[in-house]
């Protein structure tokens, strides 16, 4: 039997806005006497803010959706990928993994044939994966196409141009 392509697509920051709305509240919580928070920092205290506002029940059922993800999420299914989302589940908010699925169920249920959470996303395979700028190939992860979403730029290019 032969497999069809499959499209993978992580879901925070290529479906559904993670930085947007992450950055939104970070803003809202900052002191007037603080540098603008910045996503990615390692700065403590806005790592410690990130993972409050992350914990809040709803938090991540309620993230808008991302433009860009969307765009290449239409053409990988115009062109005929089969789509599913694969993404990371926090290992700390369970909570956030059942949001996940109902997220997926309220705007992507006409889109996707699958969900799979997942500490590891390398242990998954697909032909084609849409996820944001930071991108580690293992040896698990089996794929032959890559859309980057950088910069409000879609870039595709094949997988095997990412070192491993």
């Amino acid at each position: 039997m032969k497999r069809s392509k499959i499209a993978l697509f992580d879901l925070d920051g290529t479906l559904a806005d993670y930085d947007g709305q992450l950055l939104k509240d970070l803003q809202r919580i900052a002191s007037e006497y603080e540098p603008p928070p910045t996503l990615y920092s390692d700065i403590p205290y806005i790592e410690a803010r990130r993972h409050v506002i992350t914990s809040q029940v709803g938090w991540f059922l309620n993230l808008q959706k991302f433009k860009l993800g969307w765009d290449v999420l239409e053409i990988a299914k115009e062109i005929g990928y089969s789509i599913s989302v694969l993404t990371k589940g926090p290992s700390t908010k369970h909570i956030a993994w059942s949001e996940k699925v109902e997220w997926c169920n309220k705007h992507l249920a006409d889109y996707i044939d699958g969900i799979t959470i997942a500490h590891d996303r390398d242990l998954c395979t697909g032909r084609f994966l849409s996820t944001t700028g930071q991108i580690m190939l293992s040896g698990g992860l089996n794929i032959d196409h890559v859309a980057l979403s950088l910069c409000q730029q879609a870039i595709l290019m094949p997988a095997s141009l990412i070192p491993m």
